[in-house]
């Protein structure tokens, strides 16, 4: 009854985060569907494909009536109980085969689970297409008909480009674009580019998808049957499809930068770079400090001066350094899934050994390394400053508890001694973090609407 308690209670509040079953075994089930591991979009397969918030977004695109909102909504109820309820069945069909006086074994265990997650994806998939067939046959006009895949393509950015593991991934140029509220003498003319990149997009998304949905598919008999070179395979396409999204983007990203003013360019790049790159693109302590000891009160003017050249030497050196930091993770994160995914199956095979799974969440070398030589820039420029100023002018400066500290209280070391200078990237990769999800750069940013 414990066991039967634990999985109903973790079935019920995260679908399958790790699942524990009778006698104390635990079944290898990780869920982080960016990783690629066993179990890979199993959340998804559990999750409604259509929800009450996406309303608003077919409402919008496809210029829906208010009775064609209320019968949709209507769907969309009738929608989600039959999900609920084939949830609901792979739960009873689960729970009697992994529970009773004479426990499954791990490895069964783990074919029973996997199985069963096929099946409740065919039941999803077959519900969900008969929601799209019934929302086009008897609600749209044939006007809103052909609107449809348009508004399904935003539909997909909003809710896949989260499963992203590679920095540049997750973007989303539409939306980047709308942020940049351009006029439309300069919008309409970027707007054929723009379509054609939705598409492109949208192709790339779904591909990736079918990898992620493959490698969940040959997780079994990877775990169970050593047939890890198949695995393996299945993964290295997953990476190759996600880089090919990333590609993309940055395609696209340069196409509609070419179109518009250098100010607007300028604009474009940096957000999507922001959004693609937080952990590079974040602002260092060396910069606020030089910033700040600019506004420090009776200033001498030669210092001032100094500092202000200062700030130069800065922008400019840390612009190369980012670029080269960029590059670096572009080669080194698909190394990093993959490297990731052979110690997945070791940790599998370890425990299937009755042996204590080794763990290794370390980053990768050069992605490491590059981080740790942009620190030391950091620091080295917080030393100049530091050797412009008096005690009291350097010791006034935002953050500082003592001369010679950086704003988070590290004491400065000299270029290249390994000081913290306050440079603290948060790993997984340069631009994501742990789980799949993309992280941003804490901006709200509203939906834009695929233009028709």
């Amino acid at each position: 009854m414990k066991a039967h308690r634990f999985i109903m209670t973790r079935i019920s509040r995260s679908l399958l985060l790790r699942l524990a079953v009778a006698a104390g075994m635990a079944l290898p089930v990780s869920t982080a569907a960016g990783q690629g591991g066993p179990g890979s979009g199993i959340d998804r397969v559990m999750q409604p494909d259509y929800l009450q918030r996406d309303l608003p977004i077919l409402s919008e695109g496809l210029g829906l009536d208010e009775t064609q909102k209320l019968i949709i909504k209507e769907f969309f109820d009738v929608y989600q109980e039959d999900v609920s309820a084939a949830v609901e069945w792979f739960k009873d069909a689960l729970i009697p085969q992994v529970t009773g006086p004479n426990p499954p074994t791990q490895d069964q265990v783990t074919r029973i689970v996997f199985g069963l997650v096929e099946e409740m994806a065919a039941k999803k998939k077959k519900l969900t297409n008969a929601l799209v067939n019934d929302i086009k046959t008897q609600v749209l006009s044939e006007e809103q008909v052909a609107m449809w895949p348009s508004v399904e393509r935003q539909l997909t950015r909003v809710k896949s480009l989260g499963s992203g593991r590679l920095s540049g991934e997750n973007v989303d140029l539409v939306l980047e674009v709308g942020n940049l509220d351009l006029v439309p003498a300069l919008r309409e003319p970027i707007q054929p580019t723009l379509e054609q990149y939705a598409i492109a997009l949208d192709t790339a998304i779904k591909q990736r998808d079918e990898a992620i949905d493959a490698s969940r598919g040959l997780a079994p008999s990877a775990l169970q049957d050593s047939d890890h070179a198949a695995y393996l395979k299945a993964i290295d396409e997953l990476i190759k499809r996600r880089v090919a999204l990333r590609h993309v983007n940055e395609q696209y990203l340069e196409a509609l930068a070419s179109m518009l003013p250098a100010d607007e360019a300028a604009a474009l790049r940096t957000g999507v770079l922001e959004k693609a790159y937080p952990n590079v693109m974040r602002t260092l302590s060396a910069e606020r400090m030089i910033l700040a000891a600019q506004e420090i009160p009776d200033l001498p003017a030669d210092v001032l001066l100094a500092v202000v050249d200062l700030e130069h030497a800065f922008r400019a050196e840390l612009a190369m350094v980012n670029q080269t930091l960029i590059q670096t993770i572009r080669t080194a994160e698909p190394e990093q899934e993959m490297m990731k995914a052979e110690q997945h199956i070791a940790r599998m095979a370890a425990r299937s050994a009755g042996e204590a799974p080794k763990r290794d969440h370390r980053p990768h070398e050069a992605i490491r390394n590059a981080f740790d030589q942009r620190e030391a820039m950091n620091n080295k420029y917080i030393q100049m400053l530091q050797e412009l100023l008096s005690p009291e002018q350097f010791g006034s400066l935002p953050g500082n508890k003592m001369p010679g500290a950086t704003p988070e209280g590290n004491v400065v070391q000299p270029p290249g001694g390994g000081g913290k200078g306050g440079e603290k990237p948060s790993f997984n990769s340069g631009g994501t973090r742990e789980g799949g999800r993309g992280t941003g750069t804490g901006r709200e940013r509203p939906p834009i609407r695929e233009q028709p």
